[in-house]
This record gives structure tokens, C-alpha cells and sequence, in this order.
């Protein structure tokens, strides 16, 4: 190849700097980078021979911010002489440099030629050394204020933010107030807009004798600092992240509980006693949920019912059981601070209920479930040059989420397939447990019975920080029958074997750890046993999997039954036959104590699933009247499919598997 003589533009696979910030390779000439190319090395880019590297090249690696340079010149005096050069100039302008060359031979094409491999190559580039410009750390004292923080540096030079808002991801506007020697500049701006910034360094030069030069390092001193404050609030990081280290009085309590025989009687107990009376079902269920957070392929959940019913309250209450820095409970948030999260939301358990833009945070976080990450690649202004730049953002998983809606005719459907469903109980009797109990803590009993919730939910987050992430295999295979006539059973098996393998993994303490060799090392798991089954068989059925099964939306159901409980009563009061008693809405809502609202929009759905027949009010101003047909439910009968824990433990005696 020969290059011509004059001057040199424009840059050989230019569009590399977009994707590539980390690292840009450097060869000596085109067909050196094409053999890289050629091996799948993309983050390449090539000199005008070994002596020239042009100021349009420097310009485009500033402007992009690029990280770090690896030279790859020819291995001869001219390649070593001019990476040696090209290295001082690179260090010079705050690059990180390394230098590369070929072992086997002249250049990178006859290495290619040779038979060199892409690994090889990268191995050659970890192994080499770093060089950087030696920083100069510019000292600066932070000062906590009412209003926001001071930044102190020297020579009397003082910067204070006002107005920073340390919980909001995106653009930095602030107040900022520049000062020396008691004089100053105060301006309202973006820092994150470049002009901005230039006129405020400007004027604050004017005002203050700051010079531009060091007032835009020590504003991006700020900007630093100000992210690096934001990130650690968004994430909810601590200053100082140490492992909660256990003392041996706790750990004793916490395995106390975690090695009870009747560890889920306890579960239960423990729940009523901090105010989380009566569902008891659907609380060790959340209970559950709330722990496989801790797992890779945690459980997301909905919580369905009517308004008031205490769909937050149950899901709350299980939560004070979850020690603090493991959960989210989110009442309102923007869906792009999820972006900003990095790990902060791995492994956590998260709590989203109903409001503006709900759907599309519950988009987010069932990402986060399902895939354990979301990302984006996104075009923000670079905070030193003003101009636009690519930035990717990803957020990690896993997270167990747990979502409460009034409408789940409404929702989206990808959300309630992918979720257990679990509908809070809204019957008189419930009620009647949850007044009962409103009453009794407002009581000095009650006084006394909120100092031991206490010692529970002390107990709790101790048990919880106990448990490992240790495999659990089911063992549970032909065994294990299920319904197969309709679609939904494909998310409802997975969903049954989910909660086995967690009341497993709750029960580790009480199961045999055993180990085995898989891909080079030793990993340890627990296998699910007859015990584990009955637990989540009895969570499972009747309510939480027929609705996971049905179509048709729980409260529907429920009114279904209201009204054949109406029937009959009628039907043995005035000795009529029930298929000739109607009824219509005002009857039924003064009945059962419904709104208005919830009636009709349940009453539409009956008659769409054919559970009531419309026999009256067909013309215009007459009151709709409802025959209400007593159907049997075809659900009931499909779960009957789904062995019992004694039938699964005849299978299992009969294959051997059960001694």
C-alpha cells in the first residue's frame, strides 16, 4: 500500500468510536486493521503509517470520550519508535495507552496469515501495561448544607449547590452560587446544558476572577460529584456497603425459626399477631413470593380485589417481615429512573400498586423478572463537550414483584399470565376479623402486643438473611398430573412447581445439602420431598388456581354466588321454584352491599360467560330483570386432575421413590 503525499482525511471505520467508548486499536496501516477485521475485531481504526497520526483523528477520539488506545504498529524500528511517540502524545491528551505488536512476524496481516486467533489477540491486549497521565487530584472539601451542599476549593474559591435534587434522574438543574473573596455569581441552569455552562463560567470569571479554564475542571468536579450523590440515592446504595454480620444470639433466634418442624404454622401465627389476621392462604403465599427474590427465577404476583378491600394492607403487612434494604415498596416513580437502577434493584422484592403510569413501570419490573435485565441506549449531552453521545443504560435482576389492581378485567394480559393470582377475601367474616382486630390494638393489650411485632419482625429479617441461594431440584416428575385442555395450564404448572420449589427452598435448613460436580466445580441443592408438595398443593388449589385457570375475573364469580345464595333463600321463604324467581341490580346491591358501579360491570360479564340470562328490561325504560342460571364450574372438575398428597404419595410408594 502507498500512502499519497499531502494531507491526510478522514479515518478508516469511523462509525467504530460510536459503538467501541471503552477501546479503540490503533494499526499502522488499512490492511493491518482489516486483519483484525477479519478475525472479529471491530474496534479497530488505522494511522497514516507509523509516524503519522492527524489532528482529526485526536479530535474524534476526544470528542467521543474514548477510554483507552491500543497501538498495533508493525514489529520494527519505525513501529516501535512511532507508537512509542504516538504513546506520549495519547497519555498527554488523558488517554490510557497500550502497545501491542506481532510475536510471529512483521506485521498483523502476515500474523493473520500465520494463523493468529482473535483470543490470542485479546490476550496479547490484557497482558500488556497501562499507561496513564498521572491525575492531578484537585482538592476540594464537601460541606453538607441546609440547603444543598458547598464545594470548597482552594484559594477561597467556593461553589454552592441549591435546589439538587439527589432522588430524580435526569437533567442536573440546580441554582448554583460561585464565590471568591467575597464576591459572587448565582445563576438558575441545567448543568448538563453546555451554554449554559459556558455563559455561567463566563460571567462567573467576570464577576468573581475565577478563570474560565479552571472553573469549567472544578464545575465538572461538581457534576461528578453531584451524579456519584444522585446514583448512590437512586440505587439505593450505602455509603458504605458491608454485609450485615450476624451476632450468635441472632442467629440462634433466626434459626429457630427456620429449623421449626411447624415452621409455616409459626409463619401464620407470627403474621396475626403484627395485624395480618385472617388470610392465611394468601399470606404465606406473599411470604413466599417475597423470599424467591433471593432466587434466579423468582415469583412475580398480583393481588386482586375490590377497592377498600386491603389489597396494599395484606401485601404490606407481609412485608414488614422482609428486612429493609431487600425491598421497594413504590407508590410513585418515573419508569426511566428504572434505567438509572443498575444492581440496586437486584434481588429485591418490589411492591408496585395503582396509579398513573403503573403500566408502564410493571412493564419494566416484569422484564426484570422474566429476563433479569432492561436496557436502552439513549442520546444525552456530554456533561465536558455539550455534545450528543450514546450512552447504554441497563438495570439488573432478578426481583420478586408484587403488583395490586381493582380491575384485572383491564389489565394487560401479558401481565396476569405471567403472574399468580391471588384475590384478598371479602367476605363479612373477614371483616368482621379485620374490625375486631382495629379495635383490640387501639387497647392497652393492644400497646403490648406492638412492643412483641417488634421482636417478630426482628426475628424475620434475621431468618431472612440466613437463607442461601442453594438449587432446588423437584423431584416430582410423571407423578405429577395437570390439566391440559387449555392454554393457561402451561403458566399455572409452571407457577405449582415455583411454589414446591420454594416451600423447599424455605425449608432448606430442614433438608439434606447435597453436592455434585457440574461444569468444573462442586455446587450444592436440596431436593423437594412429599412435605414441600402438601405445603404448596394446599396454597395452591381451590381459589389461587382455579383463578389462575379461569378466565373469567374472581369477583364475577363471587357475585355468581351472591345471587344464587339470594335464590335460594327466596325460593324457601315464598315456595316458589328458583328458575322462576328474577332479580334485578338494586335487589342484589342492597342484598350484599356492593356499589352500584361493581354490580354493573359484573353483572355485564355474567351474562357474557352465560351465568345469567337476561329475562326482562329489554325494552327501553324498563328495569333489566336476571334469571340466574346454577352453573357448575368445568374449573373444579379439571383440578381434580392434579394429584393430592396422599395420591401423590401412593404414586410414589408404587415407582419406589418413597421409602
Amino acid at each position: 500500500h502507498l500512502y499519497l503525499q499531502g494531507n491526510h482525511k478522514s479515518v478508516f471505520n469511523r462509525k467504530a468510536v460510536k459503538v467501541y467508548q471503552d477501546r479503540i486499536i490503533l494499526c499502522e496501516c488499512i490492511i493491518d486493521a482489516v486483519s483484525l477485521i477479519q478475525l472479529g475485531i471491530n474496534n479497530v481504526w488505522s494511522n497514516y503509517g507509523a509516524q503519522t497520526f492527524t489532528d482529526e483523528m485526536l479530535d474524534i477520539l476526544k470528542e467521543h470520550r474514548i477510554k483507552e488506545i491500543v497501538t498495533a504498529f508493525d514489529n520494527d524500528d519505525a513501529g516501535r519508535k512511532g507508537a512509542c511517540k504516538l504513546k506520549e502524545k495519547l497519555i498527554e491528551n488523558g488517554f490510557a495507552v497500550r502497545s501491542i505488536f506481532p510475536t510471529n512476524g512483521k506485521d498483523w496481516n502476515e500474523e493473520l496469515i500465520k494463523g493468529i486467533t482473535k483470543k490470542q489477540i485479546e490476550e496479547l491486549i490484557e497482558m500488556s501495561e497501562v499507561f496513564k497521565k498521572e491525575e492531578s487530584k484537585e482538592k476540594f472539601e464537601l460541606i453538607k448544607i441546609p440547603a444543598g451542599y458547598k464545594f470548597k476549593f482552594e484559594k477561597d474559591e467556593t461553589y454552592e449547590v441549591l435546589n439538587f435534587r439527589d432522588d430524580f434522574a435526569g437533567p442536573l438543574k440546580i441554582i448554583l452560587k460561585s464565590e471568591s473573596y467575597q464576591k459572587f455569581h448565582c445563576d438558575d441552569f441545567n448543568l448538563y446544558a453546555y451554554r449554559s455552562r459556558e455563559n455561567f463560567i463566563k460571567q462567573s470569571e467576570y464577576l468573581t476572577g475565577i478563570p474560565a479554564d479552571k472553573g469549567t475542571e472544578q464545575i465538572s468536579v461538581i457534576i461528578k460529584k453531584l451524579e456519584e450523590i444522585r446514583n448512590k440515592k437512586l440505587s439505593g446504595a450505602k455509603q458504605e456497603e458491608k454485609e450485615t454480620e450476624l451476632t450468635e444470639e441472632e442467629t440462634k433466634i433466626g434459626m429457630s425459626f427456620l429449623e421449626n418442624p411447624d415452621l409455616f404454622d409459626e409463619l401464620k401465627n407470627d403474621l396475626d399477631a403484627i395485624g395480618c389476621v385472617g388470610e392465611d392462604k394468601a399470606k404465606v403465599l406473599l411470604y413466599l413470593v417475597a423470599t424467591s427474590r433471593l432466587r434466579v427465577n423468582p415469583i412475580p404476583v398480583y393481588v386482586l380485589g375490590r377497592s377498600s378491600g386491603g389489597k396494599s394492607w395484606l401485601a404490606k403487612s407481609v412485608l414488614k417481615l422482609i428486612p429493609d434494604d431487600e425491598k421497594f415498596i413504590i407508590t410513585k416513580i418515573s419508569d426511566e429512573v428504572i434505567y438509572y437502577m443498575e444492581n440496586g434493584l437486584m434481588n429485591k422484592v418490589v411492591m408496585v400498586g395503582e396509579f398513573d403510569g403503573a403500566e408502564k413501570i410493571e412493564y419494566l419490573l416484569r422484564e426484570l423478572v422474566s429476563d433479569g435485565k432492561v436496557s436502552k441506549l439513549v442520546t444525552l449531552k456530554d456533561p465536558e463537550t455539550g455534545l450528543p453521545k450514546p450512552f447504554y443504560m441497563v438495570s439488573h435482576g432478578p426481583i420478586s414483584l408484587i403488583s395490586t389492581s381493582t380491575k384485572p378485567e383491564n389489565m394487560n394480559p401479558e401481565n396476569l399470565n405471567r403472574c399468580i393470582l391471588i384475590h384478598i377475601d371479602e367476605t363479612p367474616e373477614q371483616t368482621e376479623r379485620i374490625l375486631k382486630y382495629q379495635r383490640f390494638i387501639e387497647s392497652k393489650q393492644g400497646y403490648f402486643a406492638k412492643l412483641k411485632a417488634k421482636e417478630i419482625i426482628k426475628k424475620h429479617h434475621i431468618a431472612q438473611r440466613l437463607l442461601k441461594d442453594v438449587i432446588v431440584f423437584n423431584t416430582f416428575g410423571d407423578e405429577l398430573d395437570f390439566p391440559t385442555l387449555m392454554l393457561l395450564a402451561r403458566r399455572a404448572h409452571f407457577n405449582f412447581l415455583q411454589v414446591i420449589d420454594m416451600a423447599a427452598f424455605q425449608l432448606q435448613k430442614q433438608h439434606k445439602i447435597k453436592e455434585m460436580s457440574a461444569g468444573g466445580r462442586t455446587v450444592k441443592y436440596i431436593e423437594t420431598d412429599l412435605r414441600d408438595y402438601g405445603i404448596a398443593y394446599n396454597l395452591m388449589m381451590e381459589e389461587i388456581m382455579e383463578s389462575t385457570l379461569d378466565e373469567m375475573p374472581v369477583n364475577a364469580k363471587d357475585l355468581h354466588k351472591i345471587m344464587i345464595k339470594m335464590v335460594r333463600q327466596i325460593s324457601e321463604k315464598e315456595g316458589k321454584e328458583a328458575n322462576t324467581i328474577y332479580l334485578d341490580r338494586r335487589d342484589v346491591m342492597n342484598y350484599c352491599g356492593w356499589t352500584s358501579k361493581q354490580i354493573k360491570t359484573y353483572v355485564r360479564i355474567l351474562i357474557d360467560y352465560g351465568y345469567l340470562e337476561v329475562v326482562a328490561g329489554k325494552v327501553s325504560g324498563q328495569r333489566h330483570k336476571y334469571r340466574v342460571l346454577n352453573v357448575t364450574g368445568r374449573i373444579q372438575g379439571l383440578l381434580k386432575k392434579i394429584p393430592t398428597p396422599e395420591e401423590m404419595k401412593k404414586r410414589l410408594l408404587k415407582e419406589g421413590k418413597l421409602n
